[in-house]
């Protein structure tokens, strides 16, 4: 191994062979380096820099790399977005961090209070009750709200279709129309720093750059075409159904990934009110033309609980 703890081209080939590597134990961060590492997508490197073409494509060193290119490069591009991330509460509540208070728009998180008694109550407060910056903090019983919630998706929801986003071959195209432009770049700015100084090199970078310019015209003109095409397709469940096979981590999680906003206010008696909605299902019905199951009565993507006040956890 090299002094950066990653495996040198002798440990590889010690491994291949069958035989011990020479060196410290591998590290999360020395196979990080190996797989971010353009070689395993087949490309050809120098000095840290893809070699590239006559045409500025990458210089391919196999016909069959570890991975595609463009899988490669998703992949990296999700390892570098891999950082730590807080939560917004410890629990694993239901509606933790989904939950909006009514009063400043920010998010709810799930906590409880032991009451001398030793009884435990467990609830939603607005992240912002121990700042003094919302006017009307939100607070609710923790099963009040998630049984709204429940009583929405199953049923406000429970026996419509299930639809997902079908964005895979857009983000795709965008990969590759991201290298194409970075390529572009590169050129013009080797250009006009004057890097280009024989004929032969001005004719390599015109030819370099109308094969990427055109390259990058295509894959504009795929992405405007998928984007055109329907966004929408589904999963053969309806919401009662993934909703039922869930556990509270889980549905926290299903109800981001669909868009749905739980907001927690109160009405003028001091009563808890929770509104539910899920914006993109009119979206989703404009675009599908979403069949709705014979014998189901159709009602707006929103609905309204109101819960007594005497129900609400009140602090002492």
């Amino acid at each position: 191994m090299n002094k950066r703890g990653v495996p040198t081209w002798r440990d590889h080939l010690r491994i291949v062979k069958g035989e011990e590597s020479r060196g410290v134990a591998w590290t999360a961060n020395a196979i990080r380096a190996i797989v971010m590492n353009p070689t395993v997508a087949g490309i050809y490197t120098y000095k840290g820099e893809n070699v590239v073409d006559e045409n500025g494509e990458n210089v391919r060193i196999t016909d069959e790399p570890l991975m595609e290119f463009a899988e490669w490069s998703e992949f990296v591009a999700a390892l570098k977005s891999d950082r730590p991330v807080r939560r917004s509460t410890p629990s694993r509540s239901m509606l933790g961090g989904v939950a909006m208070c009514q009063g400043c728009g920010a998010r709810m998180s799930s906590n409880k209070k032991t009451k001398p008694n030793g009884r435990v109550h467990h609830y939603y407060a607005c992240n912002n009750v121990n700042t003094g910056t919302c006017p009307n903090p939100g607070r609710i019983r923790r099963d009040d709200l998630d049984t709204a919630v429940g009583t929405f998706v199953k049923v406000t929801l429970g026996p419509l279709p299930v639809m997902e986003r079908a964005g895979n071959s857009i983000s795709q195209a965008k990969i590759e129309l991201a290298e194409a432009e970075a390529t572009l770049d590169r050129l013009e700015a080797d250009y006009l720093a004057g890097r280009f100084k024989t004929d032969v090199q001005v004719e390599r970078y015109w030819g370099q750059h109308e094969f990427q310019s055109a390259k990058a015209e295509r894959l504009r003109e795929e992405i405007k075409a998928a984007e055109d095409a329907p966004a929408w397709k589904e999963t053969g469940r309806t919401y009662l159904e993934e909703w039922t096979t869930k556990d509270d981590e889980q549905k926290r999680v299903f109800l981001q990934r669909h868009g749905i906003t739980v907001t927690v206010g109160s009405t003028e008696d001091g009563s808890r009110r929770v509104v539910c909605k899920m914006p993109e299902l009119a979206e989703i019905a404009k675009e599908t033309g979403l069949h709705v199951p014979e014998g189901y009565m159709w009602i707006e993507p929103e609905a309204e609980y109101v819960l007594p006040k005497q129900k609400a956890y009140k602090r002492k």
